[in-house]
């Protein structure tokens, strides 16, 4: 599939019916503004804009008939009437702003008035006298004073109203100071525009006074009166209304129009871009202008050739001269002219179609030539060298020499005869013995013009650098050794000295591959012009601008490569429709942007009054919790606000500036506590910074657990802690010592008097052997007896000091086991009754070992002593108490008469070892039942 070529079909077959003509010399108009627009389409609340203020700090405010709105170049503040709210706008209807020394608005509408304070974001009705709607009936305005008060003057000098701010209230003064009126300089020069409607009025910067109502009227400096401006209402960028209601200028010397159809915005100082005048013609004719190409004359003319209009004159301003309609000779109609040249003769000479070449004398006097070798081609490039030749190559691929004087032309051989090359769109002969020359289909041919042999020819097959396309759309030079060349694939920088070259492409900023024109403006500047649009480039840097409307360039499509450089440095570019000029110095005026605001600050989405928080300590203060926010920001540049680039950084987080591009906003989320600032800068297309850097102070406050005395609470805690620690230990490590003191004690005791029995035992069992077996058997059965105790006594101690058997289910688990070794070979029945609760106890060691030997002596004196047939034992849980009681049916004792034997003093001194109670209920004949309470200490299994 190939590419679509550069000029439609279509272009080829615009000709236009006219004769040879010379026109009469033209004046030049003023150059046409371009007007950029809002309405309610780009969320104006109404488009009757009945007044325009630009505050102190840069936010411009607009009243309409539908509430206030504060505009920040790319967003609305809504602000209404609220009946409900004597803190709101007294009416909807704003129609008058003023904003005074100390930085409030003032707001009125027929026979109310608002004060809105921009620090504390409130509103305050100021209360009018009852003669004030006669007085100021037939209109008013804001004024203040040396002394900063505060004045409502009628318009038609009837009276005017002091502000007493400790009345909230204005109040009439019976002898006011003069105030100027404001029509008086200007009225007498309106006598030719009379209006139906009171005029705006409006002196510039520039010292221009703008005045406004049902048409809109310009008093130039130096001029004797008002002059219409056009509205263009069928132009994209024209002006359209009914009535204009207010006119305003901000700090960037841009004019703002209120009309019944929205707000209007030009600023003929940032519209770098102008179109010249062509007599008779206007953008939108059924057939376009189409400029093919350009040429300086040797006494400082612009000449212009047209597919549709002939030739257009223009002094060195672009002033109109003459517009040549030339006829051709051979058919009806008029000829398309492709090209222009001039010899040194100061002879033009102009390409067409059906081979025809004219030539234009210095009387004015027009021939035609129509040489043979060009019958049936077009003539669509010519140049001349500095030898006095001409060439001219035509739409088949076609190079031709020619001699003006003799009038003599030489064929050279590009290629075949098949016009496969395309058409010549560019020649240059200007660099020694060598001509270059492009062509649409067939790349780029190197010429020798003595001998006219080809000597290079740069293609997509070429070698060793290669073309992206043969299609070709322009070619100039980059520097004295290097040629520029573009194609529907991008951009081909030649070195013609080392036959090799670079390429570019999207990728390395261009605004498109498909390149038309290409002028240089010097530095390594280039203009490149798709088929819509215009950028600058810069090929040592990259750097890519590109301009539109808010320059003055309007969407007019370029349709062939037409372009030109002035003597004095203005470029020239034909589009479709009209002729481009400019001047690039113009366009390197680096004005920084307008210093940044902090615009807006909004925590998890929500927004926070940022003045009345600055007001309190000049920072930010925020909760630990809010460590989620948005800060907003701008730069207030209303005209050219989408080149503006921005970038922020909020130090403390960010270890370098973040690039934000044209996001006015910056995200953080899960910010530490501690103190930050929030820098941010702005930058336009052209490196220019702002000249200030906009900072906001944030504190972020830590929570209570990071702060000093919390911290030295928590190490005081932590001391403590450790010191109930330690004496839980210290306390653990002495009962265990007491523990194993008291085991010590039992061992010894225990062990101690029974082995001391057997060692005497055993003496007296080698004595009497021998003498009397009976006793000595009966003694070594005592033996026997008293190592089986101290055998059982190991036993108990081993399994009480083993952490296995704390839990109370084990313990209940060796009475049983004791109860049925001890009481059932004595045919003494038991039973047991178990707390639930019980169950899912662990025992410490005392509690553990001491109630098991409570209980053992119990059930043993029961089975020795007591002469029971039975014994009942309850271990139950009641109020934190470990109750133990064991009960037999035996014959009992008093408790009032003296017991031999230690059993029930060990019982009871085991009991108050633990803290608890032992008590022993018994009478003769009714048996002994033993109560044991021991406090608990409750742990789970």
């Amino acid at each position: 599939m190939t590419a679509k070529p550069f000029i439609p079909l279509l272009l080829w077959l615009m000709v236009l019916v006219g004769g040879l003509c010379y026109g009469t010399p033209l004046q030049s108009p003023k150059p046409a503004h371009i007007y950029l627009h809002l309405d309610q389409e780009d969320e104006l609340a109404s488009n009757h804009v009945l007044a325009i203020l630009q505050d102190y700090k840069g936010f411009l405010w607009f009243g309409t008939n539908n509430g206030l709105q504060r505009y920040d170049g790319r967003q609305f503040i809504h602000f209404r009437h609220d009946p409900r709210n004597q803190n709101s706008l007294a009416s909807d209807i704003v129609s008058t702003l003023y904003q005074d020394k100390k930085g409030n608005i003032w707001i009125a509408a027929a026979n109310t008035v608002t004060r809105f304070n921009p620090a504390s974001n409130n509103f305050t009705r100021i209360r009018l006298p009852e003669q004030s709607q006669a007085v100021l009936s037939g209109g008013f305005y804001f004024a203040e004073d040396g002394e900063q008060n505060v004045w409502l003057v009628s318009a038609r000098d009837q009276g005017a109203f002091l502000f007493k701010p400790d009345q909230a209230a204005f109040i009439a003064v019976a002898d006011p100071p003069p105030f100027r009126k404001q029509n008086n300089t200007y009225e007498p020069l309106l006598q030719d525009w009379q209006s139906n409607e009171t005029y705006a009025y409006l002196k510039d910067s520039r010292g221009i006074v703008w005045a406004g109502s049902e048409k809109l009227l310009a008093l130039y400096p130096g001029a004797a009166g008002f002059t219409p401006i056009p509205e263009l209402k069928a132009s994209r960028y024209g002006i359209e209304y009914n009535r204009i209601f207010c006119l305003a200028e901000d700090r960037e010397k841009t004019i703002w129009i209120g009309t019944d159809n929205g707000v209007y915005y030009f600023n003929p100082d940032k519209q770098h871009f102008f179109t010249a005048p062509v007599p008779g013609f206007t953008p939108g004719d059924a057939a376009p202008l189409l400029p093919t190409d350009f040429l300086q004359t040797q006494n400082g003319e612009i000449w212009v050739s047209t597919l549709n209009r002939g030739i257009l004159t223009y002094d060195s301003q672009l002033r109109p001269l003459q517009q040549l309609t030339v006829g051709n000779p051979q058919q009806a109609g008029a000829l398309q002219l492709w090209c222009l040249a001039q010899d040194q003769q100061g002879n033009i000479w102009a390409g067409s179609q059906a081979g025809t070449l004219l030539k234009i004398d210095t009387s004015g006097r027009t021939i035609y030539r129509h040489p043979g070798l060009l019958a049936g081609q077009t003539i669509t490039k010519a140049a001349a060298d500095a030898s006095g030749k001409l060439w001219l190559g035509t739409d088949q691929g076609q190079l031709f020499s020619f001699d003006p004087i003799t009038e003599t032309l030489q064929n050279v051989a590009l290629g075949d005869a098949s016009g496969s090359t395309g058409r010549i769109i560019r020649i240059l002969p200007e660099r020694a013995d060598d001509l270059w020359v492009a062509t649409s289909r067939g790349g780029v041919f190197k010429i020798h013009k003595k001998t006219l042999a080809l000597t290079q020819h740069y293609s997509t097959s070429s070698s060793p650098f290669a073309l992206l396309s043969n299609e070709l759309g322009d070619m100039q030079w980059a520097d004295s050794s290097s040629l520029l060349v573009s194609s529907i694939a991008g951009l081909h920088l030649l070195d013609i000295s080392q036959e090799t070259g670079k390429i570019f492409t999207t990728a390395d900023g261009l605004p498109a591959n498909a390149i038309i024109n290409v002028v240089g403006a010097g530095d390594g500047e280039f203009f490149v012009t798709p088929q819509n649009g215009l950028s600058r480039w810069n090929i040592n840097t990259g750097r890519l601008t590109t301009f539109g409307a808010r320059d003055g360039l309007a969407n007019d499509p370029f349709g062939f490569s037409a372009s030109h450089r002035l003597l004095d440095g203005r470029i020239l570019i034909g589009s479709m429709n009209g002729i481009l000029y400019f001047h690039p110095d113009s366009l390197s005026k680096a004005q920084p942007p307008a210093d940044v605001l902090i615009t807006g600050l909004s925590v998890y989405g929500k927004p926070i009054k940022l003045d009345s928080a600055l007001a309190q300590n000049g920072e930010i203060l925020l909760h630990h919790r809010q460590n989620f926010f948005t800060i907003e920001y701008a730069s207030l540049n209303y005209y050219d606000d989408s080149r503006v680039s921005y970038y922020y950084q909020l130090e403390g987080v960010d270890r370098d500036w973040i690039a934000a591009g044209p996001n006015r906003s910056a995200n953080y989320t899960n910010i530490e506590s501690g103190k930050y600032r929030f820098k941010v800068k702005a930058e336009r297309d052209n490196g220019a910074s702002t000249i200030h850097e906009a900072s906001l102070a944030i504190r972020i406050d830590q929570p209570f657990w990071k702060s000093w005395w919390f911290r030295a609470l928590l190490v005081l805690l932590a001391a403590g802690l450790c010191l109930v620690l330690y004496r839980i230990r210290i306390a653990k490590l002495l009962a265990l010592q007491n523990m194993r003191s008291q085991i010590s004690r039992d061992l010894h005791d225990d062990m101690g008097s029974t082995l001391s029995t057997i060692n005497i035992l055993s003496a007296m069992v080698q004595q009497q052997i021998r003498k009397d077996p009976v006793q000595a058997q009966a003694q070594l059965e005592k033996i026997s007896d008293y190592s089986q105790r101290m055998m059982e006594s190991m036993d108990d101690i081993v399994w009480a000091i083993n952490p296995l058997n704390d839990a109370a289910q084990n313990l209940v688990a060796r009475m049983r086991v004791f109860c049925s070794e001890t009481l059932e070979p004595r045919g003494i029945s038991f039973s047991f009754t178990l707390d639930e609760k019980v169950a899912a106890l662990r025992l410490p060691l005392a509690v553990k070992h001491n109630c098991f030997m409570i209980f053992k002596e119990a059930v043993n004196n029961a089975a020795k002593y007591a002469q029971c047939q039975s014994v009942q034992i309850s271990f139950t849980v009641q109020k934190k108490q470990l109750l133990l009681v064991i009960s037999d049916n035996g014959r009992g004792f008093s408790t009032n008469q003296p017991r031999e034997g230690n059993g029930l003093l060990n019982m009871q001194a085991r009991a108050t070892a633990i803290h608890g109670e032992l008590e022993i209920v018994s009478e003769s004949g009714s048996g002994i039942t033993i109560n044991l309470k021991a406090p608990l200490v409750q742990q789970k299994a």
